[in-house]
């Protein structure tokens, strides 16, 4: 499987780093991480394969993040959402299904609302849509999101010294798996924390304070329907889910064609927890008519 590195200028803003894989005349799919995620952890993991065996899939760098430029000061909702709708306009070229993490499940939503005729299915990976401005403040208060101010403070270090891939996984590797138990190292392997490296390596630590303020959610409005095939994965509730047990009923009343998935034992991160999991109900939900 041939995976071609591509990017994007945004009109009057950030150029954007993408992979693309699969059929180009195949239907389209794009992807999106989550906060300090990137397309690489779609690669090693093998999900960008896996989905272009099927699909014309296209894996974005996010503003901020990867290999995309930053854009310090504009790291809302509804600046990433704009940059989809470009990038969706420019070059897919047509209505695409998106697959969004987290932060990506959130732009998804923004653009699926906004923008109907852009989206053709919608899948959530434990995305936190039904997160308010106050539950957000509440669980940064609660310590939830301390990882990410650890990151943000070890980042600017690494960028200051002009720190290599290679030096940033040795100390990323240190840091405690998001499993509960052990090291990013123990976890990921040489290989894997070197993949996470790589996504982290150029991402702009001024992306953390917006999300740990809770502020990138302006402008969001999750009572919007959105009448296209949407599904929400839900990480297990005794791991570090973002997608609750309440939310579902709101969820399934509001939007008039969506489904809602728990997979037991996997924590927020699904794709990277299990994959094959991961996988299965993706393509099984992009087949949805």
């Amino acid at each position: 499987m041939t995976i071609t590195a591509k990017r994007f200028e945004v009109p009057g803003g950030p150029a954007l780093a993408y992979d693309e894989a699969g059929d180009a005349t195949a239907a389209p799919v794009v992807v999106l991480h989550g906060v300090t995620g990137g397309r690489r952890e779609w690669e090693w993991f093998g999900v960008t394969a896996k989905l272009a065996t099927e699909h014309r899939v296209l894996v974005l760098d996010q503003r901020g993040h990867g290999d995309s430029e930053r854009t310090p000061g504009a790291y809302r909702l509804v600046d990433y959402a704009a940059d989809l709708v470009a990038f969706l306009e420019s070059v897919v070229d047509g209505p695409a299904a998106l697959v969004g993490h987290s932060l990506g499940g959130l732009v998804s939503a923004q653009v699926a609302a906004d923008r109907p005729e852009l989206v053709r299915h919608a899948l959530f990976e434990d995305a936190p849509v039904y997160w308010t401005t106050e539950v957000w403040m509440e669980a940064v208060r609660n310590g939830e999101f301390d990882q990410f101010r650890l990151l943000a403070q070890l980042l600017r270090v690494h960028h200051d010294q002009q720190g290599t891939v290679e030096q940033l996984a040795d100390l990323i590797g240190m840091m405690p798996s998001p499993l509960g138990a052990g090291t990013i190292a123990e976890w990921l392997g040489v290989e894997g924390t070197l993949a996470y490296a790589s996504c982290l390596h150029g991402f702009d630590p001024d992306a953390i304070p917006p999300a740990l303020e809770g502020s990138f959610l302006d402008g969001f409005d999750r009572t919007r329907p959105i009448h296209c095939p949407v599904h929400a994965l839900r990480a297990d509730p005794a791991r570090d889910s973002r997608f609750f047990a309440e939310h579902e009923a709101p969820f399934l009343a509001t939007h008039p064609r969506a489904t809602v998935e728990l997979v037991e034992g996997a924590g927020h991160l699904i794709h990277i927890e299990q994959t094959e999991r991961f996988l299965t109900s993706a393509l099984g939900f992009l087949e949805v008519s």
